[in-house]
């Protein structure tokens, strides 16, 4: 009995030790689960704070460079907030650990008074192959490094390192051969081909109309790319409504198909630079400033809709158009004008305060011909004028050319001044008439007015007091050569070979524009069409609140019948085209259109008349003249200056004969431009946070 009482104590207390031992062991396994789960909770805790940083740092970038700062210069100016210099060893944190930025406390508030007492570090490169062309785009590439540490309260020890590989992309905004910031309509008359790519940020209407017993016809060797109204939504490829009008269209001929041509962009192309239009007019028009800079925006969304969007589009409108404003810096009581600043009305027309003090926005200032132009030529409302040239782009310190002085080697005055009556506008015009010729030679000998001798390309004509009422324009002439120049050592679009001219006003070209090309050939061949012996030509843009092509046949005469008569419809052949002639625009347009007033819509012509015409072309004769467009165009705004709308040749009004449409007309995109885009080109600009590492 006692063996048996033995063996059964010995059974049980092996029993309650195994029993023990599975105890400690759950007890064990739920301890080390426990501490496994804190540490994961702790851990996405520094996470949360990591992926903070990351942003912070990433945002930091993006505006210093929408503001304008080069991609190598980034870093530098984040030193306050970033190491720039990479670790040196990312195995031994030690090592790292022990030349980075001073502990600083997290950059969101909500992580600030974490009771983990979170500290981190951050590093930013710019890498040393950044800036790489890939064809007709620049990347740069940025690598963000930061380093979260939790504080003696926590109750783990928390290092975690992440890091990102960000990058922006730079492209010259003459990426297509027609493009729209907003719906386009292409609807002409005559004969008509596309060669080039189109895109719109909107929706699209395309095809060819014709007066009574004429024909026309639109062929389209081109993809389009737009932005569907609504899912599944086809191209409008039979009628065009606009401003009350229904026209009826005769569809495209698609050199493929349509089906195969027409492509739908995933979203809205950044035609600013990468900045938030909605965003600026905003907060210029209704922020704690009051400064009205590009519109006031008064009206309450939330009961006053309509005028809330009225205003709001008036004001983004105007942040679009800013790339050919002058800055309020530049725009100050002219000659002839009273003594109080009522001459910036026509540009800053809801401004509250004193237009002096008033600050540009950095990122917009940034994109303004005017801050990027090596020469500025000042037209004052009484005709008197002043030639600058910036000491750097967007300086006010420079060398002052005597306008006695900007004349050519030949004496050829490089600017007259006289007026011409506008047909469309039914205004008369204030003209500045530019000899590019005589401009070239001026250039040449003042050489000496440039920083380091050279022209940066970029010539801005402020015309200062143009508006709506009091139109004023520049027209240029004797422009088949325009001014070079070269800086082959940099890689920066806006300072590279070309010739750009922008004004706050209207611009007119006469006859041919930059068709001289690099190795004498003719540009086009007999029928109009590109010449494919023919050199390149000088990379070009013309940017305008409008721009009216005038051919070869436009002359002094013209000039004198308008202005006398406002409407020479008995005199019409003192306006007509040469015979059989073709004028050739070789360029990147940038100009406005005119689609609404007052937030009333009005009839602008669509895109086929966004280059303006005030000539008989003979539509539909037998000697018709052609235009052609070789380059790139588009609208980037609304015209705020030259507003009056299109009315149709053929249509009854009692409006003058203003034009007859081109018997053909050419667009063909010159894809040199994507590559070696003008000076002073606007960019469409593209930020990426890149992909997440640990390190």
């Amino acid at each position: 009995m006692k063996s048996n009482r033995g063996s059964v104590l010995l059974l049980t207390l092996c029993l309650i030790i195994g029993l023990a031992m599975a105890a400690y062991a759950v007890y064990d396994l739920s301890l080390g689960a426990y501490r496994l789960s804190q540490r994961n909770e702790y851990r996405a805790r520094a996470k949360a704070v990591a992926d903070s940083e990351l942003e912070y740092v990433f945002f930091q970038i993006e505006e210093l460079m929408m503001n304008g700062l080069p991609a190598s210069q980034v870093p530098a100016q984040l030193s306050g907030i970033c190491a720039t210099v990479l670790p040196t060893n990312e195995i031994n944190k030690t090592t790292i650990l022990s030349t980075p930025t001073p502990t600083t406390i997290p950059f969101a508030q909500a992580f600030q008074n974490a009771p983990e007492g979170w500290t981190v570090r951050r590093w930013v490169t710019y890498e040393p192959y950044s800036g790489i062309q890939e064809g007709s785009v620049v990347y740069n590439y940025f690598t963000v490094r930061v380093e979260v540490t939790s504080g003696p309260n926590c109750p783990l020890n928390i290092d975690l390192y992440f890091g990102r590989n960000m990058n922006n992309s730079v492209t010259s905004i003459f990426q297509y051969n027609i493009f729209s910031q907003g719906d386009l309509e292409f609807s002409p008359y005559g004969n008509t081909v596309i060669n080039g790519d189109i895109a719109a940020n909107g929706n699209v209407a395309l095809g060819a109309q014709a007066q009574a017993g004429q024909t026309s016809t639109l062929t389209m060797n081109a993809a389009v790319y737009w932005i569907p109204p609504t899912p599944g939504a086809q191209i409008n490829t039979s009628q065009i409504t606009d401003g009350g009008i229904t026209i009826d269209l005769n569809a495209p001929q698609w050199s493929v198909s349509e089906a195969a041509q027409v492509q739908t962009l995933p979203a809205p192309l950044n035609l600013l630079g990468g900045l938030n239009a909605v965003d600026i007019a905003t907060e210029y028009g209704t922020g704690t400033a009051a400064t009205n800079l590009f519109g006031a925006i008064t009206a309450d969304k939330n009961t006053d809709l309509t005028d809330y969007n009225i205003q709001l589009a008036t004001a983004t409108n105007n942040v679009y158009r800013s790339i050919i404003a002058p800055p309020p810096s530049a725009v100050a009581p002219t000659v002839g004008q009273d003594g109080n600043g009522n001459s910036y009305l026509s540009e800053y027309p809801n401004v509250t305060g004193a237009l002096g003090t008033i600050a540009d926005d950095p990122g917009v200032g940034a994109l303004r011909a005017y801050n990027r132009a090596g020469l500025i030529i000042t037209i004052n409302a009484d005709h008197t004028f002043s030639v600058f040239a910036p000491a750097v782009p967007g300086s006010t310190q420079g060398t002052t050319i005597a306008p006695s002085l900007f004349v050519g080697s030949t004496n050829q005055p490089v600017i007259t001044q006289t007026t011409m009556f506008d047909l469309r506008e039914q205004k008369s015009v204030a003209i500045a008439d530019v000899d590019v010729g005589a401009l070239t030679q001026a250039i040449t000998a003042n050489a000496s007015s440039f920083p380091n001798g050279t022209f940066n390309g970029v010539m801005y004509v402020y015309l200062a007091g143009s508006n709506a009422t009091t139109p004023a324009a520049i027209r240029l002439d004797n422009a088949t050569s325009t001014p070079n120049y070269q800086n082959a050592a940099s890689t920066d679009p806006a300072v590279a070979t070309g010739f750009t001219v922008a004004t706050n006003g209207g611009l007119y070209v006469v006859g041919n524009f930059n068709t001289t090309t690099s190795n004498g050939q003719l540009l086009l061949n007999s029928d109009g069409t590109p010449n494919t012996n023919a050199g390149t030509v000088n990379p070009s843009a013309l940017m305008a609140d409008q721009i009216t092509i005038l051919s070869s046949g436009w002359t002094a005469a013209t000039d004198a019948a308008v202005n006398a008569q406002h409407d020479p419809i008995d005199t019409a052949s003192l306006r007509v085209a040469p015979a059989g002639s073709t004028t050739t625009i070789a360029a990147g347009l940038l100009t406005g259109n005119t689609t609404e007033q007052n937030g009333f819509s009005v009839y602008s012509g669509g895109g086929d008349n966004l280059v303006r015409f005030l000539e008989d072309w003979d539509y539909g004769g037998t000697d018709g003249a052609t235009a052609n467009f070789y380059g790139s165009f588009g609208r980037l705004f609304n015209s705020t200056v030259f507003t009056s709308q299109w009315y149709s040749p053929s249509g009854s009004t009692d409006m003058a004969y203003v034009y007859n449409h081109p018997a053909q007309r050419l667009y063909s995109f010159n894809t040199a431009l994507k590559s070696k885009p003008p000076p002073c080109s606007p960019n469409i600009t593209a930020y990426s946070r890149g992909t997440v590492f640990t390190w």
